[in-house]
């Protein structure tokens, strides 16, 4: 059997109670149409669009792709880089992905952050962990440049 991959998304400045609540509610009502054992992976991830005011974007992240003296002879327009670690709490995977991208005719940088385990029995406890983690990896992968930007 194949399950689905199921996402529920929020935009821009959202309530983290709320969503919560949210996510609780789908979540009650999946189970009722699904077998909880069946489902093998829960995942949360949260997407964030910098946009760039002035400066290099190397003064915003704290993650950057690393090139050899043959690489940075290529005139390239973009780039995309990811990394993946172990996590304790919540147990399972958190992946650091960054690259740029234009929106609006503007250079921006784009920043996905996930969390990844196997399926929780107590979801509200793993959302709770989940959502933790990805703001810690967050605040670590970003420096004062955004921070200022977004606060």
């Amino acid at each position: 059997m194949i399950m689905p991959e199921v996402r529920i998304h929020r935009l821009n400045n959202y309530d983290w109670e709320q969503f919560k609540k949210d996510i609780s509610f789908f979540s009650g009502e999946l189970t009722k149409i699904v077998d909880p054992n069946k489902i093998s992976k829960i995942s949360m991830r949260y997407t964030n669009l910098i946009r760039k005011t002035d400066g290099d974007f190397k003064e915003y992240i704290n993650l950057f792709p690393t090139t050899t003296r043959e690489l940075e002879k290529i005139q390239y327009k973009g780039f995309r880089v990811a990394i993946t670690s172990n996590t304790d709490n919540p147990e399972g995977t958190c992946t650091i992905d960054v690259g740029n991208v234009v929106s609006k005719d503007e250079p921006c940088m784009l920043i996905e952050i996930g969390v990844r385990s196997k399926n929780q029995e107590n979801l509200d406890e793993w959302c709770d962990s989940a959502h933790n983690k990805i703001k810690e990896m967050f605040e670590r992968g970003i420096t004062d440049a955004v921070r200022d930007k977004i606060r």
